[in-house]
C-alpha cells in the first residue's frame, strides 16, 4: 500500500526542500532536506499541514550547533547538517504521515 503523494512547499523563498514529492510504502521512513541561504538565521522548523489545508502544526526544531529539543523521537528524526542545512526523517510512516511538510527559518530570540 502507497502512501498519497506528499507535497512539499516553501514558506519562503530563501527556502529549499526536497525532494519535492515522496510515495513510500506503509511502516518505511521517509527523509526530507531543506536549506537556506540567510547565515543569521540560527533556527530551522519543520511544519506537518495534514490534507493540504489547515492549520501548521509544529513538529520540532533545531537551534544552529545544538540538539534539538524533545519531540517525538520515535516518530520523527531532526538532524542540523550544517547551519544552513537540516533534515527530517518521519519514522514508521502510516496514513496520517501523508501531509505537507514545510521547514522555516528564524532567528532565534
Amino acid at each position: 500500500m502507497s502512501l498519497p503523494h506528499w507535497a512539499l512547499k516553501n514558506l519562503s523563498r530563501a527556502q529549499r526542500q526536497s525532494p519535492p514529492g515522496i510515495v513510500k510504502s506503509l511502516t518505511q521512513s521517509a527523509e526530507l532536506t531543506c536549506s537556506h541561504s540567510i547565515s543569521s538565521y540560527d533556527t530551522i522548523l519543520w511544519y506537518q499541514q495534514s490534507g493540504g489545508m489547515g492549520p501548521l502544526k509544529l513538529i520540532g526544531y533545531v537551534f544552529s550547533n545544538s540538539e534539538p529539543p524533545p519531540f517525538s523521537e520515535s516518530k520523527y528524526k531532526m538532524i542540523r547538517l550544517a547551519v544552513l542545512n537540516s533534515s527530517l526523517e518521519i519514522k514508521n510512516l502510516d496514513p496520517g504521515d501523508s501531509a505537507v511538510y514545510f521547514c522555516a527559518s528564524s532567528m532565534a530570540h
